[in-house]
C-alpha cells in the first residue's frame, strides 16, 4: 500500500473512532499504533501532560516502549522530556548522542533494542500537551515523516 493511501486510512480510522462516546485511550493507542507504519519505526509511545505540567505514558505500541517511556519519567531525563519541555522536535538522536544528553535512557533504549529515538511535541493548537516518542533499531526520521508524526 502507498504511503498516500495508509495516511488516508489512517484519517478515516481516527474519524471513524470520533463519534458519540469515543474512548480517547482507545482513539490514543490507534494514534500510535498508526506512527509505527505510517514513518517506518519500530515503536511509539504518548506521553500527555496531566495539566499540572506532569507526563503521563498514556499509550504505546509494545511493553518495551512503555518500559522505556515509564524510565524516562522516572528519569525525568529523555527525548520525550525535551520534547515537552522546549516545544521542539528531537529526532535522529543515536545511542553516542543519547549517552551524552541522557545516559540513563541510553542504557534502557540499548537495553531494549533501540538504536535510534525520536520525540515530537504534541500540540492543541498553542499548548505543547505532550510528546509523541518514536524510536527504532536503524533508520532516520525525514522531514516529511516529522510532518506526518
Amino acid at each position: 500500500m502507498s504511503r498516500e493511501r495508509s495516511l488516508a486510512t489512517a484519517f478515516v480510522q481516527l474519524a471513524d473512532s470520533l463519534v458519540e462516546d469515543f474512548d480517547t485511550t482507545e482513539l490514543l493507542q490507534v494514534l500510535v499504533d498508526q506512527m509505527v507504519d505510517l514513518v517506518g519505526v519500530d515503536a511509539a509511545g504518548l506521553l500527555l501532560d496531566d495539566k499540572r505540567g506532569n507526563l503521563q505514558v498514556v499509550s504505546s505500541t509494545d511493553h518495551h516502549d512503555r518500559s522505556l517511556e515509564l524510565f524516562e519519567l522516572q528519569a525525568r531525563s529523555g527525548p520525550g522530556i525535551d520534547a515537552f519541555t522546549a516545544a521542539q522536535p528531537v529526532v535522529n538522536i543515536g545511542l553516542d548522542e543519547a549517552r551524552r544528553r541522557w545516559p540513563d535512557f541510553a542504557t534502557a533504549a540499548a537495553g531494549a533494542g533501540y538504536q535510534i529515538a525520536h520525540a515530537l511535541p504534541m500540540r492543541l493548537r498553542d499548548q505543547v500537551v505532550g510528546a509523541l516518542c518514536l524510536v527504532h533499531d536503524s533508520g532516520t526520521l525525514s522531514e516529511e515523516d516529522q510532518v506526518i508524526a
